[in-house]
């Protein structure tokens, strides 16, 4: 396998020669242990249950965060998300960086929060992730009641 050198380690190959030095390049080099038994002759490691293809069961489309409505109202008011592939996800909410919502499953593309009572007027930040897989900030205004 190539392998690569950042100038600190470069410029120390280069000071040990006395003559000019060659170009060249660097290779990592392993050895390999062949099992030259048949299949049904080697014994397999208790860790291996079986040889193959794992399946990956992960949806096909990614999710993603399109929207919040309203922008706007009260402290304690409800907001939707919106977005695309979000059945079989789990969401996660902060409002100016506090956790509000942890580890909720989705089961439409929309889902509903509500925003905590003790929030000042003023415009705060709405963080929402989706499965540690996309992130999306919004900017949520909170109106005098």
């Amino acid at each position: 396998m190539l392998n690569t050198l950042d100038l600190e380690e470069l410029s120390k190959v280069w000071a040990t020669f006395t003559k000019a030095f060659r170009l060249s390049v660097l290779y990592e080099v392993s050895v390999v242990q062949l099992d030259m038994l048949p299949e049904k002759e080697r014994v397999m490691a208790k860790r291996v249950r079986t040889i193959g293809v794992p399946k990956v069961g992960a949806p096909y489309k990614p999710p993603v965060i399109e929207s919040i409505k309203p922008l706007n109202g009260t402290a304690a008011s409800d907001v939707y998300i919106h977005g695309k592939n979000f059945p079989g996800w789990k969401a996660y909410v902060y409002v100016a960086g506090k956790k509000i919502m942890d580890a909720h499953d989705i089961s439409s593309d929309t889902f509903k929060v509500t925003l905590p009572g003790n929030l000042v007027p003023g415009f705060h930040e709405v963080r929402v992730d989706i499965s540690h897989l996309c992130r999306r900030t919004f900017f949520y205004e909170v109106k005098e009641p």
